[in-house]
């Protein structure tokens, strides 16, 4: 009998259902079955199920894990690794701690015992609970270094920008078990100073005929800018500190200069205390130097060693400075510590009671006590008059001690006197000196304690939350590792020509690189003796980036192996972060009795009282206004100025010269440290011309004058809701350098709309588009291509490809085979060049792959209405897009802590089809170049090959359902003949496999089952070439074949051939 016949090829899932809208080969359900062989006629075969690869378990069971990266870490350097490690493959792991609220990252081991387990890296404190719902990016920009960057959604377990919460945004450096913030925790301990030297001009003139003398011509006074900074291995230079004004004095004219009478005390000599005899300090001969190093004569002063006195020849109006150790004590059993004090006197003629004594500095029992021996004092009179004389240095009312040794180490008489003016007859150069305080290195990571950092920063995390995620985890990076780590070379220096005025130095935005400290130069100093016209040959420093801040993003991704962030956010420095290091107390223990580290007897002076020195720290609150377009952001700090401290008198050093490194930083506040109590300062900051700084600065010194009783010091929690406020700027892309955590300030573009995502097209571009859009960038509604740039311009010019389209997440984009493939809400789409269109069929309806069949007559199937693709964009969770180039596919899936997991949709290139699986994944990720999936199962992280097959499975479950076909273009009835499904089925032993022919008409609501076919035996596998398929029930306009059960792997599916006959049509035989 012969009729009409229609070959039916399985080609896709397509969304189009209605007959009117019927495409060849399109089908509703197509699950767990894969293409091969022939492109032009694919065979379709059960999916082969994924090889389990790794096994990751974790003790705490009530942890959600989010998501799993793999990092390689081939060449790692074992500084940063806390464990035995053996092969390069490395996973990051995101997790929810449910019970608090808190984010987990780890990395897993290869240690012994806790081989394959995870180590936290970073963490967030139990008190903070700001991370519920966390979402993790993260790679390696090379083997031995990766980025992951932290967010949390506004919406529980929806992370697209449209919930994305900025505030909650971290991004860190990973290397090995050891993690640190991406902007190096840096900070120098350097400060300046001169020595000046003279020559007569006819001896200038023949030393230096080509005017290459060594150092800074200074005859009238000059004023030099100092900038200290590090450099990062890409070679820009960042954390700079804010410029310090420093002055030169030229040569004087008709003023009063200071000279220096220097007696220091023989080095195997100590006084011991003794009451009868009051023990004198002995002096060496006089050392008799100017005020800045020149040596000079003082012919009334001389020091009597034998006698252990000095002389004075004629009166003198001087100051005394006296520097002293306690080199040994017992306290004595009748009075504590706390009363112990003893004095130094300077008498005349004399030693006992019954003589004069011209300046006495007595130690209390506040400055005593806790001070550890051979800790150096400083001591300095007010002006006194010296009459003709012979004049002791004496030890005297010994309180509290059994014992006491106390050596004088240096003795100074300053005498003011008149200068001439030698301008007409000498040149005067100086030699800039730079000095390490409290380190040899330069570095406030050099002190052998971590709290010399902590102290000036982060005195408590509530104040300056930066490391509150790191701190408890025992993988932040150490301080004494911290050049290493960021491949630093330690401290930079940079400074101006000399200027005539201190505004002239102000305003100066040219700085040269003089310098970069080490731990070699002798004695932590180091001297420049360049003159001005080698300077100017000197490189130019760049203007910081931003360096201060803490930068993340909505997104982070790696194209042209540089980090891009997108939807950029700033979380802003500390108020004090480039202060000149001289302003800032260095100190271990924040202790008002303990000197600062980075105490400088030269210059911590009250300039109106020599004897008040500034040698201890003082509490000190700072607050910074940042307006940004009419938004404000305040950033508090608790650190420490350098103080006055005696008894109970405090006061404070005020910064005169301050500068905060953003230019839209508008105000600071200082509460200080004075008495009892504090004193509030408040500055107005200007934008400076050329450096980005805001700044307020003064020639006057600062100083604390009262207590205010009306003054209250911000709170804790003040202070870290107001550091936790971070600036998210949708519109942003920052590009960073090579090293990754350097981002210049050029690499900085602005788009207008939401920036989600990028992609880089270098590896797989053709040539024709290669080069111009090297990267495209995403957003919700528009897609920008980057334009190479020329002469070290990383881009010149960013280009807007479309505005009719753009993307929902920040995982809905992804490139194969030289075209990019995004997702919106209504479908997926393709991109080559500026071209862009649907990728073969609509989908954004299609469903749920639910399909069953009744076990008995009439055998009504059931085909699931969930939508599937829609689903991928509601409720918890968010749509993404993975590809798979060694197989040419596009997994399509919604990623998120959500249950039960959707199915995968499934682009194959290849065959142009959709299909969908039922073996899904929380996520999916790459280990080299094979795609790999993870799901939990029993609180252990299950991490699948999506390439490598599970043979020990050698069946699944499959479903397949065609649309209704009509065979042609009338709709008019029809009865089917026969027909034959082509291909070969196999069934395991008691398992099953159904197809089943159902026909629809257009006067009833719901098709009608044909036959229904049943492929498998009890107890006996089955193998079975093709399958015939006939009905003689009745017309129908149009039919439906269904597949579903259990099929061996090596079941074929090839197409059908339908045999029918238009009805009322004559049969010819």
């Amino acid at each position: 009998m012969a009729g009409s016949f229609k070959q039916l090829q399985i080609k896709s899932i397509n969304t189009l259902s209605n007959e009117d809208e019927y495409v060849d080969g399109s089908c509703e359900i197509i699950d767990n079955l894969e293409p091969n062989g022939l492109e032009s006629n694919p065979k379709w075969s059960p999916a082969q199920q994924h090889l389990l690869k790794h096994n990751t378990n974790y003790s705490a069971s009530g942890n959600v894990k989010e998501k799993v990266f793999h990092v390689q870490r081939e060449g790692l350097n074992t500084d940063f690794d806390h464990g035995s490690r053996a092969g390069t493959d490395y996973f990051i792991v995101c997790e929810a701690e449910s019970t608090n609220d808190d984010i987990i990252v780890s990395t897993t081991t290869t240690s012994g015992s806790d081989k394959n387990k995870l180590t936290n890296i970073i963490k967030s404190d139990s008190n903070t609970g700001f991370h519920g719902s966390p979402n993790m990016q993260a790679f390696s920009l090379r083997d031995d270094q990766q980025f992951i960057l932290i967010n949390e959604s506004a919406e529980t377990d929806k992370h697209n920008p449209q919930t994305f919460n900025p505030d909650t945004s971290y991004m860190y450096m990973n290397r090995g078990d050891t993690v640190g913030q991406v902007i190096p925790p840096t900070f120098p301990t350097l400060t300046v100073s001169h020595k000046n030297e003279e020559f007569a001009l006819d001896t200038f003139e023949k030393a230096f005929p080509l005017g290459d003398y060594p150092g800074l011509l200074a005859n009238r006074d000059r004023y030099v800018g100092v900038i200290f900074g590090y450099q990062t291995p890409s070679g820009q230079y960042i954390k700079q500190t804010a410029p310090y004004i420093h002055k030169i004095d030229g040569l004087i004219d008709g003023q009063f200069t200071t000279h220096f009478a220097k007696l220091t005390c023989n080095d195997t000599a100590t006084s011991n205390f003794d009451s009868v005899s009051l023990e004198k300090f002995r002096f060496n001969a006089t050392s008799e130097v100017d005020s800045l190093g020149g040596s000079v004569s003082i012919d009334n002063i001389s020091g009597d060693t034998t006698n252990e006195k000095f002389a004075i020849t004629s009166t003198l109006s001087v100051q005394i400075q006296i520097k002293y150790k306690v080199m040994s004590r017992t306290f004595s059993s009748a009075n504590s510590s706390f009363g112990a004090s003893f004095s130094i006197k300077i008498r005349k003629d004399g030693i006992g009671d019954s003589f004069t004594s011209v300046f006495t500095e007595t130690i209390s029992p506040y400055n005593l006590y806790g001070v550890s021996t051979g800790s150096e004092f400083t001591a300095l009179s007010d002006n006194i008059t010296l009459n003709a004389g012979n004049y002791f240095c004496v030890l005297d009312d010994m309180t509290g001690f059994d014992a006491l040794s106390v050596r004088v180490t240096e003795f100074n008489i300053l005498v003011q006197s008149n200068a001439q003016n030698t301008v007409s007859q000498r040149n005067r150069v100086s030699t800039l000196q730079f000095t390490s305080n409290g380190t040899d290195t330069g570095d406030i990571f050099g002190h052998s304690s971590s709290n010399a950092y902590t102290k000036a920063f982060s005195e408590t995390d509530s104040y300056f939350p930066k490391n509150e995620l790191t701190k408890d985890t025992g993988r932040e990076v150490a301080h004494n590792k911290i050049r290493d780590f960021y491949g630093l070379s330690g401290v930079h220096i940079f400074i101006t020509t000399p200027k005539d005025t201190f505004d002239d130095v102000v305003n100066e935005g040219t700085y040269y690189h003089i310098a970069n400290f080490t731990k070699t130069h002798t004695d932590g100093v180091l001297k420049f003796k360049d003159n001005e016209s080698i300077i100017v040959t000197k490189r130019v420093m760049n203007n910081d980036p931003f360096s201060h801040h803490s930068l993340s993003a909505y997104n982070m991704r790696k194209a042209l192996n540089r980090v891009w962030l997108m939807g950029l956010v700033t979380d802003f420095a500390p108020a004090q972060s480039s202060f000149y290091p001289g302003f800032l107390a260095h100190t271990s223990d924040g202790n008002t009795g303990t000197t600062n580290l980075n105490y400088n007897p030269d210059f911590d002076f009250n300039n109106d009282s020599l004897t008040q020195v500034y040698d201890k720290p003082l509490v000190c609150y700072i607050t910074v206004t940042i307006n940004i377009d009419g938004k404000e952001f305040k950033r508090i700090s608790k650190t420490y100025l350098k103080g006055h401290v005696n008894g109970s008198t405090k006061i404070s050093m005020i910064p005169n010269q301050i500068g905060y490194p953003d230019r839209r930083a508008t105000k600071i506040e200082f509460i200080a440290t004075h008495g009892s109590g504090y004193q509030k300062f408040e500055y107005e900051l200007e934008k400076h011309p050329f450096l980005n700084i805001a700044y307020n600065y003064s020639e006057d010194q600062r100083l604390t004058t009262a207590t205010d009783g009306s003054i209250s010091i911000p709170s804790a929690g003040t202070a870290l809701t107001a550091n936790r406020k971070k600036l998210y700027e949708p519109g942003k892309v920052r590009v960073s350098s090579i090293d990754g955590y350097t981002f210049p300030l050029e690499q900085t573009y602005e788009v207008d709309d939401m920036a989600i995502s990028c992609v880089d097209n270098i590896q797989e571009a053709a040539q024709s588009s290669f080069g111009r859009y090297p990267v495209t960038v995403f957003c919700a509604n528009k897609i920008y291509g980057f334009e190479f740039g020329e002469g070290g311009v990383l881009f010149k010019k960013l280009m807007l490809i479309t505005d009719d389209f753009g993307i929902y997440s920040r995982d809905a984009v992804t490139t194969l085979k030289g075209s990019i493939f995004f997702l919106d809400k209504n479908s997926m789409y393709v991109m080559a060049g500026n071209n862009i269109q649907e990728s073969h069929r609509p989908i954004e309806n299609v469903k749920e792959p639910s399909l069953s069949v009744a076990t008995s007559d009439p055998f009504a199937a059931t085909i699931g209405t969930t939508d599937l693709f829609k689903g991928f964009f509601t409720g918890t969770g968010d749509p993404r897009l993975f590809s798979d180039p060694n197989k040419n596919r596009l997994y399509i899936f919604k990623g998120g802590n959500y249950t039960p997991l959707k199915p995968f949709l499934i682009y194959d290139t290849r065959y142009n089809s959709y299909y969908t699986s039922s073996q899904i994944y929380k996520d999916l990720f790459f280990v080299n170049s094979t795609p790999y999936g993870f799901k939990i199962e029993s609180n252990t992280i299950k991490i699948y090959s999506l390439h490598d097959v599970d043979t020990t499975d050698t069946s699944t479950e499959i479903k397949l359902a065609t649309g209704f076909m009509p065979f042609d273009s009338t709709f008019n009835y029809k009865k089917l003949l026969s027909s034959v499904l082509q291909g070969t089925f196999e069934t395991k032993a008691n398992e099953y496999c159904f197809i089943t022919l159902q026909g629809k008409r257009s006067t009833h609501n719901n098709p009608t089952t044909l036959i229904k076919i049943t492929i498998g035996e009890s107890g006996v596998a089955v193998s079975q070439d093709g399958v015939y398929i006939k009905s003689n029930r009745g017309s129908y306009q149009s039919f439906r074949l269904l597949i579903n059960g259990t099929a061996k792997i090596s079941t074929k599916i090839g197409q059908t051939l339908f045999n029918y006959l238009p009805r009322n049509a004559k049969i010819k035989i």
